[in-house]
């Protein structure tokens, strides 16, 4: 087996803390959108395997301090996200009814919103945008995510769940129906979207 050194570990005395070190970015209206953009440096830290469990996948996400995975399958090939609000929220319950299946049955690929629901943005856009102009995207897109590509490179995701954090500000986004079953469930189950 091979030895290991213990590494030395600085006091807290003999440093000073920076307050922006550890805190949120706080950004306004006016702010550069390119600012609340949330890039992929590896793309591999942000994904996760679609027949992860739901109880597994939320609390890798909430180790990792993650609010959004993509959702790969065995060929890496993007399937959907899914955030932790996917996953402790209301949504979990439906589906698990629907599919009558117990909530601790369900998978990522279950609860996951597809690819190809979600928008996209171009960077060469987003440089030029505020937040602001962000926001309102989302909110006329009715999307809690989009993703964000340079090229044909995916490099990032707008997330309204972050925009709301950086900006300190309650987004109100009404999600909008993606085809007729959405619209249906609505109508004759009364669910939220």
């Amino acid at each position: 087996m091979t030895s290991f050194n213990e590494l030395p570990v600085v006091m807290k005395n003999e440093f000073k803390v920076n307050k922006a070190a550890v805190m949120t970015k706080r950004l306004r209206f006016e702010s550069p959108a390119e600012e609340a953009l949330l890039r992929f440096v590896q793309l591999e830290a942000h994904v996760m395997e679609a027949e992860t469990n739901i109880n597994t996948a939320l609390l890798i996400m909430h180790n990792s301090h993650d609010c959004l995975k993509f959702v790969v399958n065995n060929d890496d090939e993007i399937l959907g996200i899914v955030t932790t609000a996917d996953l402790e929220g209301r949504k979990v319950l439906a589906i698990a009814n629907k599919m009558d299946k117990q909530r601790q049955e369900l998978t990522v690929k279950d609860i996951m919103v597809p690819i190809e629901y979600l928008g996209t943005l171009k960077y060469s856009d987003i440089c030029h945008a505020k937040v602001g102009d962000l926001v309102k995207t989302l909110q006329q897109q009715g999307a809690q995510h989009l993703l964000v590509i340079a090229g044909d490179a995916m490099i990032g995701v707008v997330s309204s769940a972050y925009l709301s954090r950086v900006t300190d500000t309650a987004l109100n986004i009404q999600e909008k129906a993606q085809n007729f079953s959405d619209i249906f469930n609505v109508v004759h189950n009364h669910q939220a979207l």
